[in-house]
């Protein structure tokens, strides 16, 4: 005979769902139980089953629980509009897996016995988690609010497409700066390329004035993750010479 009737262990087996995972979908109203026993056991079905893999797979998306709920409400239409505008989000996630696969396998081609530097997976979730730090250290800043009113103006997409030129465009800076590090030009003279950099900052802060850049200034010397960044393949102490240069910039 088959079976009808699932305990929380069986679906956390069958799915591998944890069984807090499964509490708090049932105390959100998102999957519950078809009866609950006298003794408060929960029993599932198959058809619970089947709703809870739905549920992971949205999951997958990154959809919202809230989200997930209203797919369930609505009508087909509804879901396949979700789908939809989920989709470039999931391709977006398979090129920043695809792009972390390149750097890992380029990395263990490398002799070098040196750490991954994850400071230069352009896609990778750091971007987040720097804006999630950036609000703790700056979140009262008229340029961090600057910056997020920029940021809210623009979709998904346009957020990616301007990070890639902003990145392309630093890149670039830091280039024509290493060569006038390994020139022995001196920052006074180097400093009249800052206004590039100024430019550059002002495409993501619009408010970007000389206090910013001195922030910025601080931060290449400060934070060894920018630091190190910088520095990579470039004369030593690229970035000291980038925030003298700023220094120069600001005081001229």
């Amino acid at each position: 005979m088959m079976k009808e009737s699932f305990s929380p262990k069986d679906l956390c087996n069958i799915t591998g769902v944890s069984l807090r995972t499964l509490h708090y979908y049932h105390e959100k109203g998102l999957l519950l139980p078809y009866q609950i026993g006298e003794n408060g056991y929960r029993y599932y079905s198959v058809k619970d089953i089947a709703k809870l893999q739905y549920i992971l797979f949205l999951r997958e998306l990154d959809l919202p629980l809230k989200k997930i709920e209203a797919y369930f409400d609505a009508d087909s239409h509804f879901r396949n509009k979700v789908l939809q505008d989920n989709f470039q989000h999931v391709v977006n996630k398979r090129n920043r897996l695809n792009h972390i696969i390149e750097l890992l396998e380029h990395h263990f081609k490398q002799e070098e016995n040196e750490d991954i530097e994850v400071t230069t997976m352009q896609n990778f979730d750091l971007n987040q988690q720097y804006d999630q730090e950036a609000v703790l250290k700056y979140g009262d800043t008229k340029y961090y609010h600057s910056y997020k009113k920029e940021q809210e103006r623009r979709t998904e997409l346009e957020k990616e497409h301007h990070f890639e030129q902003v990145n392309k465009q630093l890149i670039t800076f830091f280039d024509q700066m290493n060569e006038l590090h390994k020139g022995d030009v001196a920052t006074r003279e180097a400093s009249i390329k800052i206004k590039q950099l100024e430019d550059i900052l002002q495409s993501q802060v619009p408010n970007c004035d000389y206090q910013f850049l001195q922030y910025i200034a601080q931060t290449y010397t400060q934070d060894e993750r920018f630091a190190l960044n910088i520095n990579k393949h470039c004369k030593d102490g690229l970035n000291v010479y980038i925030s003298n240069a700023i220094e120069e910039y600001v005081n001229a």
